[in-house]
């Protein structure tokens, strides 16, 4: 695996009504667009998440844009009682319209610095009028349930050219002491990370370093109304209803993947036929094409529950692929390799 030689940097905007928020960017040398990247919980803006961002942004040749999550920051600011009150509702909406406001304010600095196209300066709203451009959205875990929240938000200023939703979380509902199991069932499984990241140089020396990157602090408040959302929330039901109008031509049948993972990788992703392929753009649904990710051992992301939003996203015309990275669960994210031929999947 090599490093990565998008350049990256980490930035602190403030967005009037929240604290201030860690944010990173990564650009690759020719951009061709911008990936907006919703975060899990308790993910900071380390160096090893440059590294994962820098990873995403060679791959898809964008400028990656990733931010903390407003209450889990490096700042320990709480949230505001209502966005608190909603996610104790099992409502991740106004959590997710706050993480999207950090995220244009880390948007525009990182197109007015990019040089070239986007001109420098360029406002935010304008970047959708720049023909050949990308914009992308990207969640994993938490953020899943965040991205597909704000989408209609987000499609009001930007032509959202594809959606990848990496384990989400909440396709169904389930009690919190259930939702706890699987995510301590989970956790544990994070040593089968260990092996890959030990394996390659650059990634063991990333990895002995996390311990003096930027930690997260946030109250007991705060996470617990953050785990009722991910048990109350229901992301299926939510992009049901927001495809449902997008209706087009049914999906291919799957193409059987016969291939060992690459040793190399270890966790090279087994991927679907394309959802949706060859068939008349105008006949398209104004949805983005999705992309949906999951671990093989994951209790958090069912495959069962990724199956049945695989069928959901078939049955509206929705484009996409669904990828299987093999022999790790929902701490796949953790793993550098995992990572590196996760992009390349997803991108190539």
């Amino acid at each position: 695996m090599k490093p990565p030689l998008a350049r990256t940097e980490r930035i602190t905007v403030r967005v009037a009504g929240l604290a201030p928020i860690d944010a990173l960017i990564a650009r690759p040398e020719h951009p061709v667009g911008v990936t907006v990247h919703f975060v899990g919980f308790g993910i900071p803006m380390s160096d090893w998440e440059r590294a994962k961002a820098a990873l995403f942004a060679d791959a898809s040749n964008t400028i990656v844009v990733m931010c903390e999550l407003p209450g889990f920051t490096r700042h320990g600011a709480e949230l505001p009682v209502t966005i608190r009150q909603d996610l104790g509702q099992g409502d991740p909406l106004s959590l997710a319209e706050a993480t999207w406001g950090c995220l244009e304010h880390a948007i525009r600095q990182a197109t007015s610095r990019a040089g070239g196209r986007p001109a420098s300066g360029l406002a935010a709203h304008d970047l959708d009028q720049l023909d050949g451009w990308r914009f992308d959205v990207m969640g994993y875990s938490t953020g899943c349930s965040l991205a597909v929240a704000v989408m209609p938000t987000i499609q009001t200023r930007y032509r959202v050219t594809r959606l990848t939703l990496v384990e989400p979380v909440a396709l169904l509902r389930r009690s919190l002491p259930h939702l706890a199991v699987d995510n301590v069932t989970d956790l544990a499984r994070i040593v089968r990370t260990i092996p890959g990241n030990l394996s390659d140089p650059w990634a063991r020396r990333l990895l002995t370093q996390r311990r003096a990157g930027h930690g997260i602090h946030f109250s007991q408040a705060d996470f617990w109304a953050l785990v009722a959302m991910l048990a109350g929330d229901d992301t299926r039901a939510r992009l049901d209803l927001a495809t449902r109008s997008g209706a087009g031509p049914g999906r291919m049948a799957p193409a059987t993947n016969q291939q060992n993972p690459s040793p190399a990788a270890n966790h090279e992703p087994s991927q679907e036929e394309d959802r949706f392929h060859g068939t008349d753009p105008s006949n398209r649904p104004t949805w983005p094409p999705t992309d949906l990710v999951y671990g093989e051992l994951s209790r958090l992301t069912s495959s069962v529950a990724v199956t049945g939003l695989d069928a959901d996203l078939a049955g509206r015309g929705v484009p996409g692929m669904t990828c299987l990275v093999p022999r790790l669960g929902h701490q796949l994210w953790h793993s550098m390799p995992a990572v590196a031929a996760l992009a390349r999947t997803l991108h190539r």
